[in-house]
């Protein structure tokens, strides 16, 4: 993963090639609906109908233009979530009691365009290996896919691939029967994107629902909902 710096400038980083910085989480965008939900509007002032990042996370540190400002503190499920403010939030700061911070969004445009020489080799790079991946296993498997989630990470991937795979890869969603609304739209608004590929839809025979009756739900202890809903159907 490259490093990265903060850019006031836009809001957003920039990308670096400079090595010794170990990059331990990724940074992720986080939109009004995050903030709406965890309860961080308490403070903070911005627009409702705002579709650009606001913030930046780094697993549960929210930061806003390189400066870390909150902390979800050992967040659990069923349980309220507790906030620590930090640097102009702080809490402790009596002389800025209830203090707000208006957010100015992050200028996407504008930050793509900084990354953009460095994204170019990246994705260069990427295709090459790609191209190289496949023509290393394609005579010693019975068939490939390309895997897709709806996510933003296999967007980027289906992209990718389509650009250096041959047209007969076909594309193959495993639909969980637990997916979010907005995983199906990207599904059939995807599909009309990449003429010639086929798309697949597949799914296990027994419904979801069903499953969670019988083996009871997913966790640590019990990781029996991938292999059933992703991996055997997919296979």
């Amino acid at each position: 993963m490259y490093s990265y710096e903060w850019d006031r400038q836009t809001g957003g980083y920039l990308l670096t090639t400079r090595t010794g910085k170990f990059v331990a989480s990724e940074i992720r965008p986080v939109f009004v609906e995050e903030l709406v939900l965890t309860g961080l509007e308490a403070r903070l002032t911005f627009d409702h109908a705002e579709r650009r990042p606001l913030l930046w996370a780094k697993q549960n540190v929210y930061l806003y233009r390189g400066e870390e400002i909150a902390k979800l503190i050992r967040p659990r499920y069923g349980h309220p979530l507790e906030i620590e403010w930090k640097g102009v939030l702080r809490e402790d700061d009596v002389s800025k009691p209830g203090k707000k911070v208006k957010l100015v969004p992050v200028n996407s445009g504008a930050m793509v365009t900084k990354n953009r020489d460095i994204m170019a080799a990246l994705v260069a790079d990427t295709l090459k290996r790609i191209k190289e991946i496949y023509d290393a296993y394609i005579g010693k498997c019975d068939a490939v896919y390309i895997g897709f989630s709806g996510g933003k990470d296999s967007v980027v991937l289906l992209d990718l691939c389509h650009k250096v795979l041959p047209l007969d890869v076909p594309v193959v969603f495993s639909d969980t029967d637990m997916e979010l609304p907005d995983t199906y739209i990207v599904w059939e608004k995807i599909q009309s994107r990449y003429e010639g590929r086929p798309f697949l839809k597949i799914s296990a025979k027994t419904p979801a629902l069903n499953n969670w009756r019988f083996f009871g739900p997913p966790s640590q202890a019990l990781r029996w909902c991938c292999s059933v809903h992703k991996s055997a159907p997919a296979i």
